[in-house]
């Protein structure tokens, strides 16, 4: 069981670089792994910037449901 003091304890902020690359089946293992994390809310995703491509779209759209702060680069 967690005492207050750990459910309180701030959680150090987790920068993801995935600008170089996106693929399908490693995005179903990020969404798997922030959704396990305790604090979805102190992770930054990087996305590559690939105008309209849906792969990014729905991933960063999955991440953000689940709290993540997520850019385009």
């Amino acid at each position: 069981m967690f005492t207050e003091a750990t459910q309180t304890r701030p959680y150090a902020p987790i920068l993801i670089d995935w600008s170089e690359t996106i693929a399908t089946e490693q995005s179903v293992a990020l969404i798997d792994w922030v959704r396990s994390s305790p604090a979805p809310g102190s992770i930054h995703v990087v996305l590559p910037y690939s105008g309209r491509a849906p792969q990014a779209s729905i991933l960063q759209k999955n991440l953000q449901s689940l709290g993540c702060t997520v850019t385009r680069g």
